[in-house]
């Protein structure tokens, strides 16, 4: 097994935990994580990696230097304007940010691993990194400070840019950025899921992609909420970049009904799901039938492998690009709908929508063998490193 590897995870809490599922899966003793969102990150952690948290290590530093990398008003630095007003949303505010200080940052992560990375794992073990034997890339724009450098996403970033219905300047320093992020990771090592971003697209560049299965994996059917989960309830997923919680709430507010949410949701989900949260096992709950949630791919294949259809907030592609694809691939794809209005939508053909999901998990297998994305990408990702390791 390898020893330690670095994980540059982008905004929100999909990518974090992807890349730690992936590298827990005899990929590395230890896993250090920029630390972005403080207690609630290291509580999801503890609660996703009960028999890891002396292997799960974050560090505040690291995670203070990446700030400006993320998307979303959670854990970033708020862009407010000379008026005062906050633009932590403006898109093109992000992407003159990240066309900025990204050839900084990355040489910053340089000198920081240089001169050691202080962490801490979720059990206080306290470390110093000075090396790392590889870095997984789960979509932030920043180069690698160590040589060999992996990349496991929702799709292929430059192209997620490039074919945006949004064009800005912004947006084409965003793609030219990535094209040269993307040319620095090993070959053969971009693992991105058949049913990604532009999934169905004929015109985006799949140059270097080596699709897999789902990054995510089933929950098995859990009873132990079932008091609290009335039968036909709805999953409601907040993103942890903080982006459409008001659209979220309007969708409950107009579609009176049984609603849950997890324990890391925001607290503008109380008047519609209550305050007593449930945990990710609720995932599997029978009486869950559907998942509403902000159209990220870490919640779409949750609920795909999950059997769960899933309806997700009308994008803006004006500011996240990268969910505007998403929410098209639910539709293309044929296992949910994109909501304006209220979730009648989504309830009203719920049998239709179960039964695209067992198709598509179906041709998972035909394509792969296996529908888990984890354990597949785990193990083409440690063929690659023995390969490295022989060198």
């Amino acid at each position: 097994m390898i020893k330690s590897a670095l994980l540059l995870p982008a905004h929100g809490h999909a990518p974090y935990l992807i890349g730690t599922r992936l590298l827990l899966r005899n990929l590395a003793i230890d896993i250090c994580i920029p630390e972005y969102y403080g207690e609630k990150q290291r509580d999801i952690l503890r609660h996703e990696f009960p028999g890891a948290t002396g292997r799960i290590f974050l560090s505040e530093s690291m995670g203070r230097d990446l700030k400006p990398l993320l998307l979303g008003t959670e854990g970033r630095p708020k862009l407010v304007d000379s008026a005062g007003q906050d633009n932590s949303l403006d898109f093109d505010l992000y992407a003159s940010d990240v066309d900025t200080h990204a050839e900084r940052i990355s040489s910053n992560l340089e000198t920081m691993l240089q001169k050691g990375i202080e962490a801490i794992a979720l059990d206080g073990t306290r470390k110093r990194f000075t090396q790392f034997d590889f870095t997984l890339n789960t979509g932030l724009p920043v180069y690698s400070p160590v040589r060999d450098a992996f990349y496991a996403f929702v799709g292929k970033m430059s192209e997620i840019y490039r074919l945006s219905p949004y064009q800005s300047p912004g947006i084409k320093s965003l793609t030219a950025k990535w094209k040269n992020i993307e040319s620095s990771f090993n070959r053969n090592g971009m693992f991105i899921p058949r049913l990604h971003s532009l999934y169905e697209r004929k015109d985006f560049d799949a140059t270097g992609i080596r699709f897999t299965p789902p990054f995510a994996q089933p929950y098995p059917p859990n009873h132990d909420d079932t008091s609290r989960i009335p039968s036909g309830s709805i999953l409601v997923i907040a993103s942890g970049t903080g982006i459409d919680v008001p659209k979220l709430v309007q969708i409950m507010a107009a579609s009176p009904g049984s609603y849950v949410t997890l324990e890391e949701s925001p607290p503008e989900f109380d008047e519609y799901c209550g305050k007593d949260r449930v945990s990710s096992k609720a995932w599997g709950n029978p009486n869950i039938v559907a998942v509403l949630a902000r159209s990220g791919l870490g919640s779409i294949w949750q609920a795909i492998l999950n059997q769960k259809p899933v309806g997700v907030v009308a994008p803006d592609a004006k500011i996240d690009p990268e969910v505007f694809h998403n929410a098209q691939m639910v539709e293309k794809a044929g296992i949910g709908k994109i909501l304006t209005e209220n979730v009648a939508p989504l309830t009203d053909a719920l049998p239709k929508y179960r039964s695209e999901i067992r198709r598509q998990l179906k041709e998972e297998v035909a394509n792969f063998s296996t529908s888990d994305g984890i354990e597949y990408t785990s193990a083409a990702l440690k063929e690659l490193l023995s390969a490295v390791v022989a060198k």
